[in-house]
């Protein structure tokens, strides 16, 4: 998303413009997830996993492509993000709803941890390379080589027997396909449950707090410290560093406090460290900052994740993870959307 994010500010010349399309993305991601949940509490879970990870490399070697024939608009840049959210759920739900299947109830926090540092490697590595990358080659080239990277997860996913998905508890006696599954079940549980609601809103809340850093970022960089994407890159790389470091360590000491102070901390810290950058004016602090933003947000998805699915049955973690991760991502178009607005006049202001 980097590349995504440096060739749109090239193209438009606008941080607003790179809100745009990462909220749309967003949006509809949002708006399919209750499907993708559905779809997945019905089975065939490993050939949805793998639809997503072809169908969007595809999605996202097209922007390159047609940049590269002059067919490329910013409309038209819109419309594919906006194809990939759609498809985006399918992984993030499945792998929500998935996960318990492959791990004993007592190893579903560390299971949890464990999946949160594969995808933090991804985001420590990832931008780092990316920036490299796109000083090297550009932006469409980058966006190119990580369209074909969708192939090796595809890949993974293939080797992995279909059974395995369904995990060893039969959903109510059916077997893998069940039949007579509804979304109502899924809001009437949701709504039925105060304490997945009160988590759901206050992930919402969190990820609005976090929307504005994916537009601002690229313009504090390039306006403020008149830097180029390989510091973008190293700037991505702290907070993902931190989270790694973070994650680490609560697999190490995991449930020191109550969950509640753990997720209340976490917010307010973040807060406070991504709030700094306001006032820093040289990228090295820059760093420090997200390396601790990124330190402090680590433990959020892993406790979250986990007492959901501690609260939900296996056979409605589809319909009701696919609800809750659509309210939870509100916050993060609109978030993304007032961050672009907010960059954009304070750099004209």
């Amino acid at each position: 998303m980097g590349a995504l994010a440096w060739f749109t500010l090239q193209q438009t010349d606008s941080s607003l413009a790179i809100g745009g399309v990462m909220g749309m993305y967003l949006v509809t991601s949002v708006v399919a997830s209750p499907l993708a949940g559905y779809l997945f509490d019905r089975g065939m879970r490993k050939r949805l996993l793998i639809l997503d990870h072809v169908a969007r490399g595809l999605l996202y070697a097209l922007i390159p492509l047609l940049h590269w024939t002059d067919l490329l608009s910013y409309p038209l840049l819109v419309v594919l993000l906006s194809l990939a959210g759609l498809l985006a759920p399918l992984s993030t739900v499945g792998s929500q709803s998935v996960l318990p299947n492959f791990v004993r109830a007592d190893q579903l926090e560390t299971a949890n941890a464990f999946s949160q540092l594969s995808w933090q490697l991804a985001v420590l590595v990832g931008p780092a390379v990316g920036g490299a990358l796109t000083g090297l080659i550009g932006a469409p080239g980058t966006m190119l080589v990580n369209a074909a990277l969708f192939i090796l997860p595809a890949a993974l996913l293939a080797a992995i027997p279909a059974k395995v998905y369904e995990g060893r508890q039969r959903e109510r006696g059916r077997g893998g396909r069940a039949e007579g599954v509804s979304f109502r079940e899924g809001w009437r549980f949701f709504l039925g449950t105060p304490p997945l609601v009160a988590l759901t809103m206050a992930s919402l809340l969190f990820n609005f707090a976090y929307g504005p850093l994916e537009p601002a970022l690229p313009a504090l960089v390039r306006d403020d410290w008149r830097a180029g994407p390989e510091t973008l890159g190293l700037l991505w790389s702290a907070l993902g560093i931190g989270t790694i470091v973070g994650t680490a360590l609560w697999t190490r000491w995991p449930q020191r406090w109550a969950p509640a102070h753990t997720l209340g901390g976490v917010m307010a810290a973040w807060g406070v460290f991504t709030g700094g950058l306001y006032w820093i004016a040289h990228p090295v602090s820059g760093m420090v900052l997200l390396f601790l933003a990124g330190l402090t947000v680590a433990p959020y998805n892993v406790v979250a994740l986990t007492l959901e699915q501690r609260l939900v049955p296996p056979h409605l973690r589809g319909r009701v993870f696919g609800l809750t991760t659509s309210l939870e991502q509100v916050g993060l178009p609109l978030g993304m959307l007032v961050g672009g607005w907010m960059a954009s006049t304070l750099a004209t202001g």
